[in-house]
């Protein structure tokens, strides 16, 4: 390596790009120019417009450098520690443009070159398997295309390059084999990990067998086992889960498709175990399993028609396109899901299917809830609401999507959500960190018109499976209300909905359809509606607070609200010799009454609902007015007023012979009252 020229510039083609790899580190040119990974990232680059490559020949990579302490120092044939950069433009430039834009600080051409980033691959010095950390900047995602990406950062020459990618590297044989750089990759794509707390291929591998006394016997690493796969994921507590295709003989190719698309949409990526084939002549013959990292997908429409996937022995975000081959090989068929790929190195075109045997998904550790347990559950509720639709001949179909969330992420996009029924009850929820977000959506049948996103789903990801998951419904659309009116007719015709179901899905769907049509009539619930819900008071005063703690008022107190109690308010009044006392209802719904020290002293300050005064009129009659600084100043005007008749109602019930009128006022002044009837007041539960 040159020690006196920092970096190079070349025009982007092949054979300037193994003319650089060579200047470098000496390799042969004919193993660089011929090399697969690196026909593909020319070909991928060439499509992103790839113009000029700068070689930044003198680089300390963290995760060569790691992998160099632990085999490559002890090496009779001196390999460096030392790595090159490449670093990819769409733009057009030589070196000295580079060296007059620094010199001058020219802004304008820098963020012009920053604009025009493409990418940078790490190039190891050594002889053959070459290919670091590579980040490339991934096509645009879109409607019928997308990525998982992160953005990644480069610094040159003090200038902060970003793409937004998915870090690559082929497997050297030594410290990492295909399983190694699959898992590699798949913690880059983890969206609670971070580039610096990935470990290096050599830290993976030595993880995966168990311990560093591993060192003699675990280089150079053929694979890794599924056992060890799991040891290694332990390492650094992510929660694996596990769908076996094979095995698993009533997933249907669209149930696959499905849960490939939600953890994608999830940001979770996907480590794969595949079967290879490769095209000879006529047929398919088998070339051994590997292992692959799933970060994207494309469609056709809303179906699933190829992968975007990190495979070492090709490149990275390789379109893989899903197909139905039945073609012959060497070996039976192992899986229905069979995706194709082609690669033209210098004129020769390679064609390879890859078959899904199983695939893994790593999730933060604290997600203990599994997806196929979700998923169980939104199919079972998805075909019962379909056939409670079709019954009642309603045309409208329905289909769901399940995504893993952050809660406070989704709570951001319910605040800036216009029509939701219930959004303020959602928000003021308190959430585990993750959620499962289930959102089901509505059509109209045999029409073109787009599905409409009814309500959602919100799982608890931390609880055990017979607990109680569903936190919550957001309801999104007015048609809710009818599906929930349909769940409880399906709920009534069952003929044990509290049965212990033998498999945990269905027992999970039994636990969910209780759950979600009992929520909104919650005792609580109901005493909010019915006498505003709990506030704390708006102050204390200071002749409330006896030395260091709140004085206590005796007072009455009433809990029944339909059963009469014979004793008379006047008894109350004739103790304190007053025409007013105060009154609260409480937490549960109790009428307190008490003498006027303060709404805050009757209930030691406790959160209360609507509060007030009790007058006794001259003529013997009561009256009562929402008279509390502390407590009914907290509700809005319309609301407070059927809150105030609500609460005479149960006056009246709790005291059926006595007279009473409510008191209101035209406005916050207080100075212009009116008294009202109990007959000309209605109680409102709603």
């Amino acid at each position: 390596m040159s020690d006196t020229v920092p970096f190079f510039v070349s025009k982007f083609d092949k054979k300037s790009i193994s003319l650089l790899i060579r200047e470098c580190f000496g390799a042969q040119f004919p193993d660089i120019s011929q090399k697969r990974q690196v026909q593909y990232l020319i070909n991928y680059l060439q499509k992103l417009n790839g113009q000029t490559v700068l070689c930044e020949t003198n680089y300390i990579d963290r995760d060569y450098l790691n992998d160099h302490q632990k085999y490559y120092v002890t090496c009779f044939n001196n390999y460096s520690t030392k790595c090159a950069r490449l670093h990819f433009f769409s733009d057009e430039f030589s070196h000295d443009d580079i060296l007059n834009w620094i010199q001058t600080n020219n802004t304008a051409k820098i963020n012009n070159l920053k604009s025009n980033y493409l990418g940078f691959s790490v190039i190891k010095p050594l002889p053959v398997t070459f290919l670091g950390r590579t980040c490339l900047k991934h096509y645009d995602s879109n409607k019928q295309r997308y990525y998982l990406e992160k953005v990644h950062t480069a610094n040159l020459f003090g200038i902060d390059f970003e793409v937004k990618s998915i870090a690559f590297q082929e497997q050297d044989k030594v410290v990492a084999a295909c399983a190694t750089t699959a898992l590699w990759s798949l913690m880059h794509a983890t969206k609670h990990l971070y580039y610096k707390n990935v470990p290096s291929p050599s830290e993976i591998t030595l993880n995966a067998i168990g311990s560093e006394a591993f060192n003699i016997n675990g280089f150079p690493n053929e694979g890794l086992s599924d056992e060890q796969v799991l040891k290694a994921l332990e390492s650094f507590k992510l929660k694996q889960h596990d769908l076996n295709i094979n095995t698993e003989k009533t997933l249907s190719l669209e149930i696959i498709n499905q849960y490939i698309q939600d953890h994608l949409d999830s940001e979770i990526p996907i480590l794969a175990g595949v079967s290879v084939f490769e095209k000879k002549e006529k047929t398919y013959v088998y070339q051994g399993d590997h292992a692959i990292t799933i970060l994207g997908y494309g469609l056709d429409n809303t179906q699933l028609k190829a992968l975007y996937i990190h495979d070492d022995r090709v490149g990275p975000f390789v379109k893989a396109e899903l197909i139905q081959l039945g073609f012959e090989s060497d070996i039976e068929k192992t899986s229905n899901l069979e995706f194709h790929y082609s690669l033209k190195v210098d004129g020769h075109q390679t064609e390879e299917v890859i078959t899904l045997n199983n695939i893994k998904t790593c999730n933060y550790h604290k997600v203990r809830i599994p997806y196929n347990l979700i998923k169980g559950v939104c199919l079972t509720l998805n075909e019962t609401i379909e056939q409670a639709l079709e019954n009642n001949q309603v045309p409208i179909q329905i289909s769901h999507k399940i995504q893993l969330l952050q809660s406070k992420n989704l709570k951001k996009d319910l605040l800036n959500s216009p029509d939701i029924e219930n959004k303020t009850e959602v928000i003021l929820q308190n959430w585990p960190n993750y959620i499962w977000n289930c959102s089901f959506f509505l059509k109209e049948n045999n029409t073109n018109a787009e599905w409409c996103h009814a309500f959602d789903l919100i799982y608890d990801t931390t609880d055990i499976p017979l607990g109680k998951e569903l936190l919550t419904i957001i309801k999104r659309h007015s048609s809710v209300s009818d599906i929930l009116n349909l769940l409880k007719i399906v709920y009534k015709s069952l003929d044990d909905p509290y049965r212990s179901a033998t498999d945990i899905e269905n027992s999970f769907f039994y636990s969910t359809l209780r759950t979600l049509l009992n929520q909104s009539h919650t005792y609580l619930g109901k005493l909010d509606s019915i006498f505003g819900p709990l506030r704390p008071p708006v102050r204390l005063d200071d002749h409330e607070i006896a030395e260091v703690d709140i004085k206590q008022t005796p007072s009455e107190e009433y809990i029944n609200l339909s059963i009469s109690n014979p004793q008379k308010l006047d008894e109350q009044f004739s103790r304190i010799g007053s025409n007013k006392l105060i009154w609260l209802i409480s937490r549960y719904g109790t009428l307190r009454i008490g003498e006027d020290n303060g709404h805050p002293t009757l209930i030691n300050a406790a959160p209360a609902r609507i509060a007030g005064e009790l007058i006794k009129m001259e003529d013997g009659r009561f009256k009562i007015n929402g008279k509390s600084g502390r407590y009914s100043a907290n509700y809005k005007s319309d609301k407070k007023d059927q809150y105030l008749i609500n609460a005479l109602h149960k006056f009246v019930s709790i005291f059926p012979n006595e007279d009473f009128w409510l008191e209101t006022f035209d406005d916050d002044t207080k100075r212009k009252s009116k008294v009202l009837p109990l007959q000309d007041l209605q109680p409102n539960s709603q």
